[in-house]
């Protein structure tokens, strides 16, 4: 994987100008770092998935997620591997159960909002462990700004595609704008592309659980997955 850097002085060169020149430079990583995060936009994409795990503590209900995690797709509790799973917050209270619950083991989590002083998303955990427990969650997560040093978490057709990106970029600031909708287009097909390939992808789907596959029973052990109901988006 190249940094980005490393992209930046290949894109000025062949723009045919001077790596030297500072100012052109920190263009082209902008129109890179702007390439990157349209890329990110434009789908739940592999890259961009991480673990992350978050220590229990006692009686606590609502915990924080990383600063770059978009949303919790699934969890698990590290000791047993039994699974902790998402369920939207008025699922439980419909049932009729009680968020203050406590128990030994967290079973589900849902999204508790967004915590506006720090800046993160947050979770809620039922039922409220009474212990230290740890879980490992799958996170989505937003496109950062990248450093100098970063790599480039893109396969090689999106690298291609960001090629495309700042392209149109450069021709746009050339005001070539014929050339600018042509490297455009390239940009948009190439990631389409890259999109319809991944949806058809068995390893890209994810289950996640609706409110649609839970039974209308009351008792949380009654809960039952119905594949016919997994979703990705």
């Amino acid at each position: 994987m190249p940094t980005l850097l490393a992209l930046a002085n290949k894109y000025t060169r062949e723009w045919g100008e001077p790596v030297s020149d500072t100012e052109t430079l920190n263009q082209v990583k902008e129109w890179i770092q702007d390439g990157y995060k349209e890329i990110a936009s434009e789908r739940d994409w592999d890259f961009l998935r991480r673990t992350d795990t978050i220590e229990t503590v006692a009686s606590t209900r609502v915990y924080s997620l990383s600063a770059s995690a978009s949303e919790v797709t699934s969890g698990r509790i590290v000791t047993t591997d039994d699974p902790v799973e998402y369920i939207p917050k008025e699922g439980l209270v419909k049932r009729g159960l009680d968020l203050e619950q406590t128990g030994a083991y967290p079973t589900f989590f849902y999204n508790e909002g967004y915590d506006e002083v720090n800046g993160v998303n947050q979770i809620g955990l039922w039922p409220i462990p009474i212990g230290i427990v740890s879980i490992e969650f799958e996170e989505n997560r937003r496109a950062e700004e990248l450093s100098d040093t970063s790599m480039m978490p893109l396969p090689s057709e999106l690298l291609t595609a960001l090629k495309y990106y700042v392209r149109a970029e450069q021709a746009r600031d050339d005001k070539d704008f014929e050339e600018y909708d042509r490297e455009l287009a390239r940009f948009y097909k190439t990631v389409n592309s890259r999109k319809k390939r991944f949806k058809n992808s068995p390893p890209a789907h994810r289950p996640r659980l609706r409110v649609s596959d839970v039974p209308v029973s009351s008792r949380i052990q009654e809960v039952r997955f119905d594949p016919n109901h997994f979703h990705n988006s």
